[in-house]
This record gives C-alpha cells, sequence and structure tokens, in this order.
C-alpha cells in the first residue's frame, strides 16, 4: 500500500529550466563551476621519492612536515586495522597496475 503525501509531484522540466536559469547567472558573474585546486605533486613520484620504508617512518614523515597537492580518482577506500588504505590507479600493487606488468 502506498502512502498519501502532502507534497505535490514536482514537475522536473520544471527543475531542470530554474537549474540552467541559475547556472546562466553564475557564468554571467563568471563564478560557474569554479576550479582554482592546482596540483604539485604526482602519486608516482611520491611513491618513488617514499618508497624506502625504513627511511620514512611515520615519524619521520610526521617530523618532516611535508605537504602535497595531488589530484585524481580515489579508486578505493579500505579501513584495514582501523587506518585507511586508499589505492589510486598508479599504485604499483593496484590490480590494472599488476594487469599490465603480466
Amino acid at each position: 500500500m502506498s502512502e498519501a503525501t502532502d507534497t505535490p509531484p514536482v514537475d522536473e522540466n520544471k527543475l531542470i529550466a530554474e537549474r540552467r536559469e541559475k547556472l546562466k547567472a553564475l557564468r554571467g558573474q563568471g563564478i560557474a563551476y569554479p576550479n582554482d585546486f592546482r596540483r604539485e605533486d604526482f602519486a608516482g613520484s611520491l611513491q618513488e621519492e617514499f618508497a624506502d620504508a625504513e627511511q620514512w617512518t611515520a615519524e619521520t614523515l610526521e617530523g618532516n612536515g611535508r605537504q602535497v597537492k595531488m589530484a585524481g580518482r580515489l579508486m578505493a577506500k579500505r579501513h584495514v586495522g582501523g587506518k585507511a588504505t586508499k589505492t589510486y590507479p598508479t599504485h604499483p600493487k593496484h590490480p590494472a597496475r599488476r594487469a599490465a606488468a603480466d
């Protein structure tokens, strides 16, 4: 059985038209879809730079104070032992990279 609602049905065409008008107004102001983020680092070069696990311990990395700016698509985020593990396609253990190496 369906429940009766007090809200009237919404005309999707009207919503789309309203959104396009708002976007047109924003574009007229020059601020539609702003993207001022600038990447400074690549995952592959960071992996090469910090590959030596004996040299780059957690304490050393935290004391280093280096901040990086990366852009890209996060492929997976897993929680292992209370820590988040992220996988990027440039990571050597990523399935796409392993398949290419075989």
